[in-house]
């Protein structure tokens, strides 16, 4: 349940960073996109933020943690317990930012949970809590280039450069 709670708690982090942005840029909030996972049916639900309606449902897996678009590799990425939250892969799961549907499924490791792009790029970094590693991966293709200790309990990544 904590997890479930935690995964609720950053879903909603992420749709107020939504709200700002487009606030920020002065755009209109019709013209926002929210993904939201839902860790209950292992689903991604796309939403137009200015008229709250429901543009897709993907499934992305048991359990969905985080949420990352990627502009460069345009694709909305999500992390999730795979297919059972008791057994290995874990995956982060590709949704095609422009079409809304499944673009891939990527082995991500034991428990991912936050990740990261890094900016000008088309790396994608995935913290894995319960081995404390950092993983960096090919946004396009998923192809695992190494995976970096980083300490116990990782859950969450930014990155600066």
């Amino acid at each position: 349940m904590e997890r479930v709670l935690r995964r609720s708690v950053a879903m909603l982090r992420h749709l107020a960073l939504i709200a700002m942005t487009a606030a920020a840029l002065e755009r209109p909030a019709h013209a926002a996109t929210a993904y939201v996972a839902n860790s209950l049916d292992g689903t991604v639900s796309v939403v137009d933020v200015g008229t709250g309606a429901s543009r897709a449902t993907v499934p992305v897996g048991v359990a969905p943690q985080d949420v990352l678009v990627h502009s460069r590799a345009r694709r909305v990425f999500v992390s999730s317990a795979g297919d059972s939250p008791n057994a290995l892969p874990d995956v982060v799961t590709a949704i095609d930012a422009k079409r809304n549907l499944l673009a891939g499924t990527f082995d991500a490791g034991a428990t991912p949970v936050g990740m990261a792009a890094v900016p000008r790029s088309s790396l994608l970094l995935v913290a894995n809590f319960y081995s404390g590693t950092l993983r960096v991966m090919r946004a396009r293709t998923g192809k695992l280039l190494r995976t970096i200790p980083v300490g116990a309990g990782a859950d969450a990544v930014a990155v600066v450069r």
